[in-house]
């Protein structure tokens, strides 16, 4: 997710409501003046609609710290109204514990009064497509001790942005004074042709849910969930896909594959709430990590093992194993829907196309909805064709991830068109195809099972039975 920030109007004073609409400031005097040596000045709160600095630079670059980002180019310091350097925003990396909050916070250097903030979504040229739908603020006078902002009815909630390049502005009513600020969210993981899918926090739904949820461990915690919402303006048939939606995640059951908790289908808008997991997804958690040697235990650096990677492929085989035997096809399997809980079991899920964070994993060919081509079989490309044997080539795809620790994208060197182009070669099987390289990590069984799954022809490609039965024994016991 991406996030501009505006905020609005310095004025060095320790604020006191007194009547509604205005607004009594108590500011320090050089001469006593009353009230212990402060002055009371009457301020209209319409009146008090200036900048602060975001977006001509009088906020230094320094001054604008966050929690995280995803790349330099992407860094707390392209956060600017109407700014295009960079990447075009702030990006940060995404909540990876439950008790992790994402933010992008600001040192005004000096007490401030705020009446007014504003968000815009990922300008990047014209190209952005994420915006913040909502956001929470917290604030802070001394950097210590940081306070939520409510509004009158409690409600800490402020309303972001409904397109990625029209600024929403949020009157602050009431209005706080602090010299740090900070805008706090929860990711939107993606958007498809139904709707969009939210990360967020739930309190009590482990006592909401029956006895025997898989929630029942975390003694009343709050947990992390995902939810999945129909757009307001969705046709009758994506309306009628969603609930068959619903109905065929309803009767899933396994391990590896994450679990439906609950839905409202009684009322609009129509949504599904499921799991997510503390760990976040696969190809973050991979990416951020190193081959476990000698040296990244000397540097406290965060690795994976071999065995880790096997026991993960095990896993993923598991799941689509079990999607088969009920002839689900996933359509999207990658590491970016694979999930992982603390103790790394991994869960596979969909959220959607078009993650915030992977929206370059996606092509838009023209006339159909976005397609991640580069996990997808030469069949599904050229005829839109899907189907368990389509899912065995993602797998190999998905393996081929795993085992590069995520740190490029498959087929790096070559452009959309020439991906698409590739996969009429797959189809004329002239020698002409190009395939992924082997990663050094890769055992050399293991390639030659990632090969199988791309063959050529669909019946020359593995089962999930089999990618199973084949990856289980390479694991340690």
């Amino acid at each position: 997710m991406h996030l501009f920030l505006l905020l609005i109007l310095p004025v060095p004073a320790v604020i006191g409501q007194i009547d509604p609409g205005m607004t009594y400031l108590q500011k320090e005097a050089s001469q006593p003046a009353g009230y212990g040596g402060f002055l009371l000045t009457r301020v209209f709160l319409e009146h008090c609609r200036y900048a602060l600095g975001m977006e001509d630079g009088r906020i230094k670059d320094e001054d604008i710290t966050a929690s995280s980002q995803w790349y330099d180019t992407t860094g707390p310091q392209y956060a600017r109204l109407h700014c295009d350097n960079g990447d075009g925003a702030w990006c940060p990396k995404g909540p990876l514990e439950p008790s992790d909050s994402q933010y992008l916070q600001i040192d005004l250097k000096k007490l401030t009064f705020l009446t007014l903030i504003g968000t815009q979504g990922r300008y990047a040229g014209n190209l952005g497509k994420e915006f913040a739908q909502e956001y929470r603020l917290n604030y802070s006078r001394d950097g210590q001790l940081w306070k939520s902002w409510k509004n009158r009815q409690g409600q800490g909630v402020l309303f972001g942005n409904k397109n990625t390049y029209a600024v929403s502005s949020n009157d602050l009513k009431p209005p706080i004074i602090a010299r740090f600020v900070r805008l706090i969210f929860r990711e939107k993981l993606g958007e498809g042709q139904f709707g969009e899918v939210h990360l967020c926090e739930a309190e009590g739904l482990p006592d909401f849910l029956r006895e025997g949820s898989p929630l029942q461990d975390r003694d009343r915690r709050s947990v992390l969930v995902a939810v999945k919402q129909l757009r307001a303006d969705a046709t009758s048939q994506a309306r009628n896909d969603f609930l068959k939606e619903i109905k065929i995640m309803s009767r899933l059951d396994d391990p590896n594959i994450i679990r439906l908790l609950c839905v409202c289908v009684s009322s609009d808008p129509l949504c599904m709430v499921t799991e997510y997991m503390e760990n976040g997804d696969l190809n973050m958690f991979l990416s951020q990590r190193e081959i476990e040697s000698t040296l990244t235990h000397a540097n406290n650096i965060p690795s994976v093992s071999l065995s880790d990677l096997l026991h993960m492929a095990v896993q993923i085989s598991s799941g689509m194993r079990y999607l088969a035997s009920l002839n689900f096809v996933h359509r999207d399997l990658a590491t970016r829907n694979c999930l992982l809980d603390r103790r790394l079991t991994i869960k596979i899920a969909d959220f959607g196309m078009s993650r915030n964070l992977y929206s370059s994993d996606y092509y838009r060919i023209q006339g159909r909805a976005v397609l991640p081509i580069r996990w997808m079989a030469w069949e599904s490309i050229l005829l839109g064709k899907f189907t368990t044997a389509s899912d065995v080539w993602a797998f190999g795809v998905t393996l081929w991830e795993v085992f590069t620790l995520c740190k490029e994208q498959p087929y790096s060197l070559l452009s959309d068109e020439q991906v698409i182009e590739n996969s009429g070669e797959f189809f004329r099987n002239q020698g002409r195809q190009v395939f992924l390289y082997a990663p050094p990590l890769c055992p050399p069984s293991l390639f030659e099972l990632m090969m199988r799954c791309w063959s050529r022809n669909i019946l020359d490609r593995p089962t999930f039975e089999g990618l199973y039965q084949a990856l289980r024994p390479q694991v340690n016991p």
